[in-house]
C-alpha cells in the first residue's frame, strides 16, 4: 500500500551522510547487508561481509584460585615505609568485606602524595558500581595542558540509596609532600579535612546504605579491578565507627594517636596487614597469558611480577615460580606477556615466553625497552637453560607490544607484535612492529616465510593480543583497534591488512578498498579483545570446534567459522557478570577439555545457558550512485538512523528498499526526508511479512535530483 506524508511526520529516521574521506571505500553494489548490534543503551549498525548469527548467552563459572602478590613497592612514607601505587601495574589492594567495616557513621583518615595524576582514580574506595552504596576518595586531573603543570583535585563523597554522591567541595591536593586527608559522615553532614583543618562540608540528603556488597580497595575503583587506577604512595590508614571531632583531626595532624572507635589500621611498613589482624589487605595482581602442558600444569604469566608461575591438576599454585626475568619492564601493556607451549613437549620440555625488557641502563635515557622472546626449558617445575629465541623486538614505553604467540600445526612459532604506537611502520616489511611473525622453534628464519629472510609474515596490524589455530592450520588473530572496531582476522601469508593507511583508526573497516585484507568481524564499540584458543574438548560441547578469546571487558566470545574457513557463521557472546568486575585476559584449555579463563583469577567456564539473539541483519538495496555509511538505531523512539550520500546520477523512479527484523523495530508507520532542498513530501511503501520482518521502500530518486546529503526518517 503507498502512503505520503509530509516531511514533518516523525517515526523512523534514516540519516544518509557519508564522511568525505571515505567515499573512496563505499560499496558500488546495489544490495548491502548491515548486522544491528547492541553496545550498552546503544544500538549501531555496521556493514556486514557476510550474514552471521551472534547471540548471547550467560555462563556458569567456578573460581579455581585467586592471584595474589607479595611484589608490592614500599617506598619512604610520613612514617617509616609506605605503600606506592602504580595505575599502570593494574593492581589493587583488596581488604575483604566484613559488618565492622560497614558502620553506619564512620571516619577515614590517612597521609598521601599523589605521584602521577591519571586523568582520574580511586584512592580509597568502598562504594557499589550502581553508585548507591558506601563511599569512595577519589582524584580527578585538573589545571595546565602542559606535562608537569597538572593539578591533583581530591573529592570524598558519600552516596545515598538514590545514587546521589554528597561531596564537599573538591581540594587540591600538593604533589611534593605528604598531606593527610579526613573525611568524616555522622549520618547527616559529610566533611573532609586537610591536614587536620576542616576545608569542606555539605549535608546529606537521604538514606544511607553502609555495605556495598563489595571490598574495601586501595589503588582502583571498588566495584572494579581493573577500573579508575590511582598512582600515588598511601600511608597510615585509618577507619573509625564514628565521626571523629575537629580536635581529634588534629591529633592525627600533629602525629598523635586517635584509638577510640578504631576498627581498622594499616600501617603499611613493608605489607597491608592491619594491625588488629582482623582485615588484612591482599594484593592482587594480573595474568596475561596461560598454557597447559599435556601432564595438566597450567603455566602462565604475571604481568607485573616478571615471573611464570604454575598451578598443578590440583589447582594449587606453587610457591616458587616456574621461572623469572631480572631485567622485566613494566607499563601500562607491557611486562611478562604471551605465553607458548612446544607441540613436542613431551620430549623437549620447552615453553616459550614473549616480554618487556629493559637493556642498557648504563647509557643515557634510562636504558632502552624491547620485546624479547625466550625459550625455558622445565626440569620439575623449574625453568632451566633460558635461550633467547628472538631480541631487539622493538618497542615503546608504555604501549602496544603485542605479545600473542602460538605454535601453528606447522610447527612455527607464530608471534604477534604491536606497532608500538609507530602506527606508520606497521605498513613497513622491514620493520618488526605491527607484523604477525614466523620463526622455527630455534629462532632462525623459515624459508618459506613471504619475505625472504625476514621473521615477517604479515603486515598491517595495530596491535594484537590473540592468536589461535585450528587443527587444519587456520589461523585467527585478535586485533585491538582504537575507540572503535576492534576486529578479528583470517591469518593470510603475505597479507597486508591495512592499518594505518587502508583501513584507518575508528572508521569501518569493512568499507576499506581491496588493497588490504578486511576483518572476518569488527566490533563498532570497545571490547578490547585478549587470548585465543580453538576449542576441541567436551566440557562444554557448545562450544567445541570453535575459536574462543577473552577480553578486557569481561566477556568470553566464541567463533564458528564456515566450513570453507573463510567466514564467521556463529558468534556467542559470552557474558560472565563477575562481581566485582574483572578482566578476561588469559584462556586455555586442560588436557581434560575443560576451559580455563582469568585475569585477577583463574576460573574454569562450566556451561552456557540459552541464546539470546543481539545481531540483526538488515537488508538494504540501493540505487546506483547512492551509498549508505552508518545506520543507528533508537529503540526508545522507535526508529532508526541511517546516514547515507548521493554522488550520482539517480533516476526519479529510483528506490531504497531495507529490510527490518522485528526483533529490531516494529509496527512501523511513516518516512520522511531532508535533503539539501529541504523538507518535502516522500512516497513510500510499507510490507509487513509476518514476524519476521518488515520492508520498507523508499521513493528516494524524486529527492535525489543533485547530489549531497539526504536525511530519511522511518518509524
Amino acid at each position: 500500500m503507498k502512503r505520503y506524508f509530509s516531511a514533518f511526520s516523525i517515526a523512523v529516521t534514516i540519516m544518509l551522510i557519508v564522511h568525505t574521506t571515505f567515499l573512496a571505500y563505499a560499496q558500488k553494489s546495489s544490495d548491502e547487508l548491515f548486522g544491528c548490534q547492541q553496545y550498552g543503551r546503544a544500538i549501531h549498525c555496521d556493514l556486514l561481509l557476510n550474514e552471521i548469527q551472534v547471540n548471547e548467552v550467560r555462563a556458569n563459572s567456578s573460581l579455581v584460585d585467586p592471584l595474589t602478590t607479595s611484589h608490592l613497592q614500599f617506598v619512604n612514607g610520613k612514617f617509616g615505609q609506605a605503600l606506592e601505587m602504580r595505575a599502570e601495574y593494574r593492581e589493587s589492594i583488596e581488604i575483604m568485606n566484613s559488618p565492622e567495616l560497614n558502620p553506619k557513621q564512620f571516619s577515614i583518615s590517612f597521609w598521601m602524595q599523589p605521584t602521577t595524576i591519571e586523568p582520574y582514580g580511586h584512592i580509597v574506595s568502598h562504594s557499589n558500581r550502581n553508585q548507591s552504596a558506601g563511599w569512595q576518595f577519589d582524584v580527578f586531573r585538573s589545571g595546565g595542558g602542559q606535562p608537569g603543570s597538572e593539578n591533583a583535585t581530591l573529592r570524598f563523597g558519600v552516596f545515598n540509596t538514590n545514587g546521589t554522591l554528597f561531596s564537599p567541595p573538591q581540594i587540591q591536593v600538593p604533589t611534593e609532600k605528604f598531606t593527610l586527608i579526613t573525611g568524616t559522615f555522622d549520618g547527616s553532614s559529610v566533611k573532609v579535612y586537610m591536614d587536620g583543618m576542616l576545608v569542606g562540608q555539605t549535608q546529606f540528603l537521604g538514606e544511607y546504605r553502609p555495605d556495598p556488597g563489595l571490598p574495601l580497595r586501595i589503588g582502583s575503583a571498588a566495584y572494579c579491578s581493573s577500573c579508575n587506577r590511582w598512582s600515588g604512595i598511601i600511608d597510615e590508614l585509618r577507619m573509625y565507627n564514628r565521626a571523629l571531632g575537629e580536635d581529634e583531626i588534629k591529633q592525627l595532624s600533629g602525629l598523635a594517636d586517635v584509638t577510640t572507635g578504631l576498627i581498622g589500621y594499616w600501617r603499611f611498613d613493608g605489607d597491608t596487614n592491619d594491625v588488629f589482624q582482623k582485615s588484612d589487605g591482599t594484593a592482587i595482581t594480573l595474568l596475561t597469558s596461560m598454557v597447559f602442558a599435556p601432564d595438566g600444569r597450567l603455566f602462565f604469566t604475571e604481568k607485573n611480577t616478571g615471573e611464570i608461575r604454575i598451578m598443578t591438576p590440583e589447582h594449587k599454585i606453587l610457591d616458587n615460580p616456574f621461572a623469572s626475568v631480572n631485567d622485566l619492564y613494566v607499563n601500562w601493556e607491557q611486562g611478562m606477556l604471551g605465553l607458548a607451549i612446544d607441540p613436542e613437549f613431551d620430549i623437549n620440555h620447552h615453553i616459550y615466553v614473549y616480554y618487556t625488557a629493559l637493556v642498557d641502563t648504563e647509557n643515557a635515557n634510562d636504558g632502552k625497552v624491547i620485546n624479547r622472546v625466550v625459550r625455558f626449558t622445565d626440569n620439575n617445575n623449574t625453568g632451566t637453560d633460558p635461550t633467547v629465541i628472538m631480541d631487539n623486538i622493538p618497542a615503546s614505553r608504555g604501549y602496544h607490544s603485542g605479545g600473542a604467540m602460538a605454535f601453528g600445526p606447522d610447527g612455527k612459532l607464530y608471534i604477534t607484535v604491536g606497532d608500538a604506537t609507530e602506527h606508520i611502520f606497521a605498513q613497513d616489511p622491514s620493520i618488526l612492529i605491527g607484523k604477525v611473525l614466523r620463526i622455527n622453534k630455534d629462532g632462525t628464519i623459515p624459508q618459506d616465510n613471504p619475505y625472504p629472510n625476514s621473521p615477517v609474515y604479515t603486515i598491517g596490524h595495530r596491535n594484537m593480543y590473540g592468536i589461535a589455530f585450528d587443527n587444519n592450520g587456520t589461523g585467527l588473530v585478535t586485533e585491538n583497534g582504537d575507540v572503535r572496531y576492534d576486529e578479528i582476522n583470517l591469518l593470510i601469508k603475505g597479507g597486508n591488512y591495512g592499518f594505518p593507511t587502508s583501513q584507518p583508526a575508528n572508521l569501518p573497516p569493512e568499507r576499506a578498498n581491496d588493497s588490504s585484507i578486511k576483518p572476518l568481524r569488527s566490533y563498532w564499540d570497545t571490547i578490547a579483545p585478549t587470548q585465543m584458543i580453538y576449542y576441541e574438548g567436551d566440557a562444554v560441547p557448545e562450544l567445541k570446534g570453535m575459536f574462543l578469546f577473552g577480553s578486557f571487558t569481561g566477556d568470553i566470545y566464541a567463533l564458528k567459522l564456515s566450513e570453507d574457513k573463510k567466514r564467521i557463521v556463529e558468534e556467542l557472546k559470552i557474558e560472565l557478570s563477575h562481581f566485582p568486575f574483572v578482566p578476561t585476559v588469559g584462556i586455555a584449555q586442560s588436557p581434560d577439555g575443560k576451559i580455563y579463563y582469568g585475569g585477577y583469577q583463574i576460573y574454569t567456564l562450566d556451561s552456557i545457558g540459552e541464546r539470546k539473539q543481539i545481531l540483526f541483519p538488515i537488508d538494504v538495496s540501493l540505487p546506483y550512485g547512492v551509498n549508505i555509511k552508518d545506520i543507528n538505531v533508537d529503540q526508545d523512539q522507535r526508529r532508526m538512523l541511517i546516514d547515507t550520500h548521493v554522488n550520482g546520477t539517480v533516476a526519479s523512479d529510483d528506490l531504497l528498499t531495507i529490510q527490518i527484523p522485528s526483533g529490531l523495530l516494529e509496527n512501523l508507520t511513516a518516512v520522511t526526508i531532508d535533503s539539501p532542498q529541504g523538507h518535502s513530501a516522500i512516497e513510500f511503501n510499507i510490507d509487513e511479512f509476518g514476524p519476521d520482518y518488515t520492508r520498507v521502500s523508499v521513493n528516494i530518486g524524486s529527492n535525489a535530483a543533485n547530489k549531497g546529503d539526504l536525511k530519511l526518517t522511518i518509524s
